[in-house]
């Protein structure tokens, strides 16, 4: 029986600690990785991830084109419909039969303060 392929996860990954990371696991994995951002131009946060990494990655190997490893689907955690689209994009990207999730990433930040700023 062959063996799955590993995949990794990080929600969300448009900016701060998700873009970091997300940027940190292309550069030292040779895994593909499922990004999301609230974006509705997916496109800005992946040429944001990817900006500058080429150049910086040292090999020539084939697993060194990081945009091909590298897909950026919308995710809005506070939209369950749009958990459940993002769900389907990763089995579709990564068919649970041929692919298993090998590190999974989810920090998001969900505001809703208790107090206004003058009741503090």
């Amino acid at each position: 029986m062959p063996t799955s392929l590993p995949w990794i996860f990080v929600c969300p990954a448009s900016r701060g600690i998700g873009h970091a990371l997300t940027r940190r696991l292309l550069l030292t994995t040779t895994l593909p990785v499922l990004a999301t951002t609230r974006l509705a131009d997916t496109g800005v946060t992946k040429a944001s991830i990817l900006d500058d990494l080429e150049a910086s990655r040292a090999d020539n190997s084939e697993d060194s084109h990081l945009s091909r490893r590298l897909h950026v689907v919308r995710c809005d955690v506070t939209d369950e419909s749009s958990i459940r689209q993002t769900a389907g994009a990763a089995a579709e990207l990564f068919p649970p039969k041929t692919h298993h999730l090998h590190l999974a990433c989810a920090i998001p930040g969900v505001l809703h303060p208790e107090k206004s700023p003058a009741q503090v």
